[in-house]
């Protein structure tokens, strides 16, 4: 809590639940491609402990907010992968839809500054009628639109 609470908006810990037995064989297997030099039994074991003793204290605090999102870690890779998909989608949609709001509502109120944090405009890239034919690069073509606003 001294730690992530003035640094970090905590939305919510993933985390991924498999036993040390399920860890270590995936760790030693990643040993035969990896060229790691810690992928080595006794190193991994001193990483579970430290884990176990530094790790998990953060994630028991977050797990008493409601803020941990678990993951069973135990099955094949690709199940793990639509766990946690599955386990995030929630989060990230209702970010997206969230900044569209505060999108919208920018756009809609004349409020540049919001509409331009939102916005990448190095994305925007137009050649139409309403520039003359010239190619108009970044977000000065919707600026033009806040600009009457204005007016």
């Amino acid at each position: 809590q001294k730690i992530m609470d003035p640094l970090a908006d905590v939305e919510f810990v993933l985390f991924y639940d498999t036993d040390d037995e399920t860890r270590l064989g995936r760790l030693l297997k990643r040993a035969e491609t990896s060229g790691r030099t810690d992928d080595k039994k006794d190193v991994i074991m001193k990483r579970f402990k430290v884990f176990r003793e530094q790790t998990m204290p953060i994630v028991q605090y977050y797990e008493k907010q409601d803020k941990v999102r678990m993951v069973d870690g135990q099955p094949a890779p690709e199940v793990v992968f639509t766990s946690t998909q599955e386990a995030i989608e929630p989060v990230i949609s209702g970010q997206v839809l969230e900044a569209n709001i505060r999108l919208l509502q920018a756009a809609h109120g004349g409020d540049w500054d919001t509409y331009s944090r939102l916005v990448d405009g190095s994305l925007i890239t137009l050649d139409q009628e309403e520039t003359f034919g010239l190619p108009v690069r970044g977000a000065q073509f919707h600026r033009k639109y806040f600009d009457a606003m204005e007016a």
